[in-house]
């Protein structure tokens, strides 16, 4: 692939940038699955009203724009280095992409 014009190699960072997209889609992935997972086991598990007022925050999380929540999650968690800018990534998109498999665990259970 070459280099750009500072001579840095197009090919590593295009693999470095790959490494952490993947890296971010994991991690984020593993969050969403255990809180999800969490929630939606509880939820179908005790039944009754508490699994209606469950279900009914999962459907007003859902009303809410999903990128806006991500950007205000963002904002608020105070980050120093880059490498805890990532690790809030990793958080904040776990944190807002849960209410599907939850949906689904409940269904389940």
């Amino acid at each position: 692939m070459g280099t750009d014009n500072a001579g840095r190699d197009i090919l590593a960072r295009v693999l470095s940038g790959g490494q952490i997209s993947l890296m971010v889609a994991l991690i984020a992935t593993l969050v969403s699955l255990v809180i999800g997972v969490s929630y939606g086991a509880i939820a179908g598990y005790v039944g009754g009203r508490i699994d209606d007022v469950m279900m009914r925050v999962v459907d007003v999380l859902y009303s809410l724009p999903y990128v806006i929540i991500l950007i205000v999650l963002l904002a608020l968690l105070p980050a120093k280095t880059s490498t805890g800018q990532l690790a809030e990534l990793f958080f904040a998109l776990g944190a807002v992409s849960w209410l599907t498999m939850a949906r689904i665990v409940r269904g389940q259970v």
